[in-house]
């Protein structure tokens, strides 16, 4: 917030979507579907948003920065669909909300900053409800959040900087390579080549 990265009408909107889809899906897909199956599609998920955000920011999408794009029903739909996502995979939040974000017309640090502030009050909640329903492990959930705490505010620095010293395509860019990087990590970790 303190870099001006963050659009908080977003993330109302998009909470309004997330928190229902995020207990709907923690139920569906905790009951269900098998967890490899989970880690298949976060994999192949964050590989193609990944994609898509460096595609949209050679223009080959639509042109960047149309901020005609956004609206609250579009923000809340987003809202839905990264929320079952992550109550149903436990992950995969950022790279949908940020490509979404930008792909509704806002620039990559903004994108990047309301999905920070939109993302830790929805993991709160699932947390919270995670606790009481299933339980939590506190030996894995403490040294993430401690490692996520320190890493915030130098990740909230490197992407102000970023958004001011580099072109905003650029940018984007950076942020679909980072998102396909970390989708071929999980397939390829899931194949047992790395």
């Amino acid at each position: 917030m303190r870099f001006r990265n963050v659009n908080f009408k977003a993330v109302v909107t998009t909470l309004g979507g997330s928190l229902v889809a995020m207990v709907a899906a923690a139920v569906l897909v905790g009951v269900y579907v098998p967890s490899e199956y989970v880690r298949w599609y976060i994999g192949t998920l964050a590989i193609f948003m990944g994609l898509f955000v460096i595609a949209e920011s050679y223009g080959k999408i639509r042109p960047t920065g149309d901020s005609s794009l956004f609206s609250k029903w579009k923000c809340a739909l987003l809202g839905g669909v990264i929320g079952f996502n992550k109550g149903g995979t436990g992950g995969g939040y950022g790279p949908l909300s940020v490509s979404g974000y930008m792909l509704l017309g806002l620039p990559a640090a903004v994108a990047i900053g309301t999905t920070t502030v939109a993302e830790g009050i929805v993991c709160l909640i699932g947390v919270m409800t995670y606790a009481s329903t299933i339980g939590v492990a506190l030996e894995l959930a403490v040294p993430m959040t401690i490692g996520s705490a320190i890493a915030d505010p130098i990740s909230a620095w490197v992407n102000s900087t970023l958004r001011k010293k580099t072109q905003p395509r650029f940018h984007e860019r950076l942020v679909g390579v980072a998102m396909t990087l970390l989708g071929l990590t999980a397939v390829l970790k899931l194949i047992g080549l790395f």
